[in-house]
């Protein structure tokens, strides 16, 4: 499965301190990433 995951552009990823909603992303990317699927 192609997943994309859109962040804002202006800012670091991860950020160092994070939001509760750039947490559940980031969190979700790993996971996503150690399930093999192609992150874009």
């Amino acid at each position: 499965m192609d997943i994309t995951l859109l962040a804002p552009l202006w800012g670091k990823t991860p950020p160092k301190k994070y939001d509760s909603s750039e947490l559940v992303v980031a969190n979700l990317a790993e996971g996503l990433a150690k399930l093999a699927h192609k992150l874009f």
